[in-house]
């Protein structure tokens, strides 16, 4: 799965959700599947799905292992973003600078003004 926090999203939970509270929200989840008389393979997924995020989030080694991988790719993800920011805002000041090279190599207008500065 590419969401890292895929296990509380499907079971609606937030991070400092107690063992009660996950066992909760799967039974909730999985009552719809209960008095159905067959599953298709999309229904068999979510049952998967739901089993494993229980299993995961229920045992404290597992749960301290999945909520490092969510803060390590948390911190990732904003420094990703933060070298997105640089970036783009490098390319705006380069931009910036680059546009106004027209402007520094007009004619300049002579007021009456010598600009000849050579020692005679």
């Amino acid at each position: 799965m590419e969401v890292t926090d895929y296990y509380y999203k499907i079971l609606d939970l937030s991070y400092d959700a107690t063992e009660k509270d996950i066992n909760d929200a799967y039974n909730d989840k999985i009552k719809r599947f209960i008095n159905l008389p067959f599953l298709n393979e999309v229904q068999k997924s979510e049952v998967k799905d739901l089993k494993k995020a229980k299993f995961v989030l229920t045992n404290e080694e597992l749960k301290k292992i999945y909520d490092a991988i969510i803060i390590s790719n948390m911190k990732e993800d904003k420094k990703t973003d933060e070298s997105r920011k640089e970036k783009l805002d490098s390319q705006v000041m380069g931009n910036r600078i680059f546009s106004m090279a027209g402007l520094l190599n007009t004619p300049q207008l002579n007021y009456g003004i010598d600009r000849n500065f050579s020692k005679s």
